[in-house]
This record gives structure tokens, C-alpha cells and sequence, in this order.
């Protein structure tokens, strides 16, 4: 990006969604505040990820009005707490602790949509070391660790096609992902 230029797609970026800034760079990020604070990590251990979506959506005002109903906002105190942990399990080639993969908007989606508990029962049933809502969800996720991670990632989703058609292994790319090429 030409000089004074990143600061303008910074914020056009996060005009386009809370979480988009984190997104302009390969690798591993953490976002605060409304997700327009991002700052970036060293890459975890080896994963992969069985991305399962949903065939219906699932509106993000909605699932936060469905938290705010069921009482799941957090304190700011606890939430810094959180957040110094995550920052604390950040090490280079580590791997985040079960405690550290949480989507505080997972119980608010399964109450709007009881697919998403299903799919998740489903991708521990396969295998995955965690499972979670993506975002406001309706998709789900699940991780799994180790050197064989895509292999494992790969199985589990060919078992759950037939339930779920459309799930996929996404597996993290590296900033060389996103170089530019001459070829």
C-alpha cells in the first residue's frame, strides 16, 4: 500500500464489518473492540477446520438481541481477563486450550437455531478436539491439532457428507499465501 494509504483501508475495511480488519492479512489475529483492533501472532501448530454451513441464516442482530435475552454479556473486567489469557496461549507452534475456544455468541445461536447443536454434536462425533459457532453463526466449526490435522480434517468431513453435503477442510494460510506473484 502506498504511504498513508493504510490507515484509509483500515477503516474501509471495518465499515464493510467489524471482523474485515482482521481479515486483510493471512495468519493469526486477534480482534477487540467492535473487531476494528487487530493485532497480529505468530502462527499456532498445525489445524485444519471443518467448515459445516448452514443452508439457512441467521440474522446478527438477532443473535445478539437472543444474548442479550439469555444474559450472556460478559463484565469488561471479565472479558480483559479473557483476553490476557488468549494473549498469554499465543505462543508460537502452541495450540490454544479448550478454555480459549469460545464463542460467546454460541448459546444465543443454537437457541435461534437448533441445527447449529446438531452440527456441532456432529463434528465432535467426528472427531473435532472443539467444535464451535462461527461468528453470529449459523455455520459451525471444528478444529482439529497435530501434524495430521488436514488428514484427520479431510476424514471427518467425507463421514459427516452425507449430512451435511456442503462441509469443507479449510486449513490456515501463511502470509506467503497473500505475497504477490510475477507468474
Amino acid at each position: 500500500l502506498a504511504p498513508g494509504r493504510a490507515e484509509e483501508v483500515d477503516q474501509l475495511a471495518a465499515e464493510l464489518g467489524a471482523d474485515v480488519p482482521a481479515q486483510l492479512l493471512p495468519g493469526l489475529a486477534v480482534g477487540t473492540g467492535a473487531g476494528e483492533i487487530v493485532e497480529h501472532f505468530e502462527p499456532l501448530a498445525q489445524h485444519a477446520f471443518v467448515v459445516v454451513p448452514s443452508e439457512f441464516a441467521l440474522s446478527t442482530p438477532d443473535v445478539f438481541r437472543e444474548a442479550d435475552r439469555l444474559g450472556l454479556p460478559r463484565s469488561s473486567e471479565e472479558l480483559d481477563r479473557m483476553y490476557e489469557g488468549l494473549v498469554a496461549a499465543l505462543g508460537p507452534g502452541g495450540t490454544l486450550p479448550r478454555i480459549m475456544l469460545v464463542n460467546e455468541l454460541q448459546k444465543a445461536a443454537v437457541s435461534l437455531r437448533p441445527w447449529c447443536a446438531e452440527a456441532l454434536e456432529a463434528l465432535g462425533g467426528a472427531g473435532a478436539e472443539r467444535a464451535l459457532v462461527s461468528g453470529s453463526g449459523p455455520t459451525v466449526i471444528g478444529i482439529w491439532w497435530g501434524s495430521d490435522a488436514v488428514a484427520r480434517a479431510t476424514a471427518a468431513a467425507q463421514e459427516l457428507a452425507s449430512p451435511y453435503p456442503r462441509a469443507l477442510v479449510a486449513e490456515p494460510v501463511g502470509a506467503e499465501f497473500a505475497a504477490p506473484s510475477l507468474t
